[in-house]
């Protein structure tokens, strides 16, 4: 049975922008609510569970330092009290490909539940993702059923999970020390990490703030810190060395306290889009040569936006590297991703396939500021949204 809106969507020649969200949430029990209620998705956990063993023995098993607690979602998910402690679930070789997994069940709900593939791709303006969230992205674009869907979904996910362990490699000194942990405490945060989002200032504020401090300490690149992500207008994230951000916000704090500017640490393990992880290429591009991924701009059904400089992957001859510089070394500007659902007349709706809802209020907030109020977000992650997409 066909989804109402989708049935309104095509009888007025309208479009749908989708969207994926990327890391910083939590997602084991989101996972494991769908595999105790829903029956449809038996054989795709069976699935996940055999690949996730199979990456799991590939690098080493939990003799590996950066996997030491292993990636047994099964068990996982099945007893929640055996799973491990936040710190490790957060830690970017393993969020990643449980991210993507949760995206793909949100997505295999959204085909079953009305929403057919090819029809739905029909009606499709374009998909992006935000941040790993463009991997989803490209799963979606590539509009696999059965046997196929399975194909590409096994290369995505063991090609996600390697770009996660290939950024921790790159910045393997995750842990931080008691003594800088203090230094925190004392500035009021209890949970540092490499990335902190900056709610507030203006871009060019922001921009001239940060341009200031990295020539006032002369820094290295290593210990610079970047503007990484640019969300919204007044909305951005700081990717560094935890002590260069401490020492940015110990800098500031007087003055964003003044004006109840926000300045919040990211559950993430490694300081993406910066040069910080560039490195991680040298050996993904082994590892997706190993595993056979060589999906071309060509395979795609439907454009996908870079986070980048917004443009359409399907003129991309190879689609690898350019995925890993997109999640994970270039600047991310959220409004270049999603610029074609404010500017294409014809796309009535962004579809958020989250997790969570924080971007899905970016882009909402987006659209208002380029003038395209009307135009609806809807989120899985949002029950009345829901009720309006599966109705």
């Amino acid at each position: 049975m066909r989804a109402k809106l989708l049935d309104q969507f095509v009888a007025k020649n309208q479009k749908f922008f989708i969207q994926y969200g990327g890391q910083g949430v939590p997602y084991l029990m989101e996972i494991a609510k769908f595999k105790k209620t829903e029956e449809s998705l038996k054989s795709f956990f069976d699935f996940t569970f055999k690949t996730l063993k199979e990456i799991e023995n590939e690098m080493g098993g939990k003799s590996n330092p950066l996997i030491e607690q292993g990636l047994d979602l099964q068990s996982w998910i099945e007893n929640i009290k055996s799973a491990p402690p936040q710190k490790y679930l957060f830690r970017v070789s393993i969020s990643g490909p449980m991210i993507f997994i949760l995206q793909t069940i949100n997505y295999l709900l959204f085909t079953n539940r009305g929403y057919p593939v090819s029809e739905t791709l029909g009606v499709t303006a374009g998909v992006t993702g935000h941040s790993q969230g463009m991997l989803s992205a490209i799963l979606f674009s590539l509009g696999g059923e059965g046997e196929q869907f399975y194909q590409h979904y096994y290369k995505l996910l063991k090609y996600i999970s390697y770009m996660g362990y290939r950024a921790q490699e790159a910045y393997p000194n995750f842990e931080i020390s008691p003594e800088l942990v203090a230094e925190f405490e004392k500035a009021g945060i209890s949970s540092p990490s490499p990335m902190a989002a900056c709610i507030g200032y203006r871009r060019e504020e922001l921009m001239e703030k940060v341009e200031t401090f990295n020539k006032e300490r002369a820094y290295s690149d290593t210990n610079k810190i970047y503007i990484s992500l640019y969300n919204t207008y007044q909305s951005m994230v700081l990717s560094a060395k935890p002590l260069s951000l401490l020492e940015f916000y110990k800098e500031y704090q007087a003055e964003m306290k003044s004006k109840n500017f926000q300045f919040v640490f990211l559950k993430t393990t490694a300081p993406f889009h910066s040069v910080l992880l560039k490195s991680g290429w040298d050996k993904l591009k082994l590892d997706a040569e190993k595993m056979g991924f060589h999906y071309k701009g060509s395979d795609l059904k439907v454009p996908v936006y870079s986070i980048h400089g917004g443009k359409n992957l399907q003129t991309f001859p190879v689609l690898a590297e350019k995925l890993f510089f997109d999640m994970v070394v270039n600047t991310l500007y959220w409004d270049n991703a999603i610029k074609y659902a404010f500017e294409d007349s014809s796309v009535e709706a962004i579809i958020d396939f989250g997790p969570g809802q924080a971007i899905a209020r970016s882009s909402a907030e987006l659209l208002a500021k380029n003038g395209a109020v009307s135009k609806k977000v809807l989120s899985l992650a949002n029950p009345t949204d829901w009720k309006v997409l599966f109705e």
